[in-house]
């Protein structure tokens, strides 16, 4: 006899034997798979062709891993202090070997004044890179952060190939002791730089969200507490955007005929509460979560603004179509097209 429980239990096992083992991860598609079984059932389906149906419908563990795969990026691979200090420590490394460099060869006065100011220029830059990082227009200049990204390690790349193959041709490598010394502070810079935009980019760390965005996202942590959930999903940043103070996605879901009680009701009969109260803890988001905002961001750039507000955020809600928050949209009639041609009405 099938037991729905013990299927759970079972499958719950299997994606973690194939690579799917962060217990919030877990906890998250199982809660989707409980709510797919009830509606399934509800729609007249027995218990074992409901479970069957929404296990295909959740997807493998390897489907999966690719999809997560797809939406971790982008996550700073440091925290901001230690990119300032890997910096500080580039920058110092300069400034004392160059500059010891500098003062100890046999050239001109005006060269040696010349080389070191080039040297203190290049020191500062280094030394200032991740303030300068986050003063870049945050949803416009995150592309062009990622390009000179790479730049930099294409030339970081080239040059270090250079410094090997000059160890049999001495002639690769420029010759004056002026033009050597810019030559290495440019290298140094450009692992500088490379660091930076490669570890300290993501949207956690710059300024990619407007205000009244950050203050949903306050309140959406404060529902996935009251719901005493150990993640925010995507239920809880939309209830973040219908709540938080001069929203305008109210506004746009009445000029759509949705009622925003109804979005709440919709979304309180499919998660529940939980079991544990996650107050006082950091609670972290979900992988649709995280898509939602990704798709947020690609809104934002689509539409040249610098910065992606409540607007693009409800748009990435339901682009991403999976989510809780999606589902309950879609039930109460709520689609794309309509969607945008709202948001486009209220940004005239």
């Amino acid at each position: 006899m099938f037991n729905l429980e013990q299927s759970i239990v079972e499958w719950r096992r299997q994606m973690a034997s194939g690579g799917i083992k962060d217990s919030d991860t877990l906890a998250e598609l199982e809660s989707h798979l409980r709510e797919d079984v009830e509606r399934r059932i509800d729609a007249g389906a027995s218990a074992e062709q409901a479970f069957r149906e929404a296990v295909i419908q959740v997807g493998t563990a390897e489907q999966l891993r690719a999809e997560f795969g797809k939406i971790s990026k982008p996550r700073a691979g440091f925290s901001p202090r230690i990119v300032r200090i890997g910096c500080a420590v580039m920058a110092v490394f300069t400034l004392l070997c160059e500059g010891w460099y500098v003062m100890s060869s046999d050239i001109s006065l005006m060269e040696r004044i010349a080389a070191l100011i080039f040297v203190a220029a290049i020191a500062c830059y280094i030394g200032f890179l991740p303030e300068l990082n986050r003063l870049w227009p945050g949803v416009a200049g995150w592309g062009l952060r990622r390009d000179l990204g790479r730049a930099a390690s294409v030339i970081l790349l080239v040059w270090t190939c250079m410094l090997l193959l000059s160890l049999a041709n001495p002639a690769l490598l420029p010759s004056g002791i002026v033009l050597s010394t810019v030559c290495w502070a440019l290298y140094v810079a450009a692992a500088a730089t490379a660091f930076v935009l490669g570890h300290g980019t993501g949207p956690e760390l710059l300024n990619v969200w407007t205000p009244e965005v950050w203050r949903s996202f306050d309140v959406a942590h404060a529902e996935a507490i009251r719901f005493r959930h150990n993640f925010i999903g995507t239920e809880h940043l939309l209830l973040g955007l219908l709540q938080v103070e001069g929203s305008s996605i109210p506004t746009i879901l009445g000029r759509m005929g949705v009622d925003c009680g109804s979005v709440s009701t919709g979304i309180e009969k499919i998660v529940g509460a939980g079991g544990q109260s996650s107050a006082g803890q950091k609670i972290p988001c979900t992988p649709r979560a995280r898509k939602a905002m990704q798709i947020a961001i690609q809104e934002a750039k689509r539409r040249r603004t610098q910065r992606a507000s409540a607007e693009h955020l409800f748009l990435g809600l339901i682009r991403e179509g999976s989510g809780v928050a999606a589902l309950v949209l879609k039930e109460l009639g709520v689609n794309l097209e309509d969607a945008r041609k709202e948001v486009l009405r209220m940004a005239r």
